[in-house]
């Protein structure tokens, strides 16, 4: 079985970072769970987004 991670904009608890995640929603449960609260938004990364 192959583990497809995608980039993700995580915001959460006043920061903003790129994270690997395999789905939006694994990517705010982990950045939940690191830094202690209780809501972070994930939108995954397209092209261009960082330029």
């Amino acid at each position: 079985m192959t583990t497809n991670l995608r980039p993700y904009l995580v915001r959460c608890a006043g920061l903003e970072f790129i994270t690997m995640a395999t789905s939006a929603g694994m990517a705010c449960i982990d950045a939940m769970e690191l830094h202690g609260v209780h809501a972070a938004t994930a939108a995954p990364i397209t092209t261009g987004m960082l330029a």
